[in-house]
């Protein structure tokens, strides 16, 4: 069934019984027949139950009202919804030659991680727009969704500065 949802958010199937019959062509289909084989999966006659791994680097998350939350499902679930733009996208406009783009990373940048530390999940970079050459390179990196957004505006701010000198 995909992810919290009334329906289907790809092929808008909706539940009957607790259980959603997908379109064929659907990957939420496809995605629950995975889920049913990792159910199953036996080894020696022995059921194996799904790993629960320890927080790490690799902990994927999503939004849910612009709030991250650690996503516990699969990866292949959490890879069709970072797929799409309007789920990671915080803000992205073009100013003069630059194109500032600010996004939710899905996955924890903090590298010096410790205990106490907030995950680092969103990204603002300045790209020069096509046609332009440049060995421009800028990136900041924060925690929250509202740190995105500031960050996106003071980044906007500053290059309409620079736009308008």
């Amino acid at each position: 069934m995909a992810p919290e949802a009334e329906e289907c958010v790809e092929c808008h199937a909706v539940p009957k019984d607790g259980k959603i019959e997908h379109a064929p062509e659907c990957p939420y289909g496809l995605l629950d027949e995975i889920k049913e084989l990792f159910r199953t999966f036996t080894l020696d006659g022995q059921r194996v139950e799904e790993p629960q791994a320890e927080r790490s680097f690799l902990d994927k998350y999503i939004l849910v009202d612009h709030e991250p939350v650690l996503f516990e499902g699969h990866l292949i679930e959490w890879g069709l919804w970072m797929e799409r733009d309007h789920n990671r996208v915080v803000k992205q406009e073009v100013v003069g030659q630059y194109r500032v783009s600010t996004i939710f990373l899905g996955m924890d940048h903090n590298w010096l991680r410790s205990k106490e530390s907030k995950p680092i999940l969103f990204e603002t970079m300045v790209f020069v727009v096509e046609g332009y050459e440049s060995n421009l390179e800028i990136r900041q990196r924060c925690c929250t969704w509202d740190e995105a957004v500031a960050q996106h505006e003071a980044m906007m701010k500053k290059f309409r500065s620079l736009i308008s000198n």
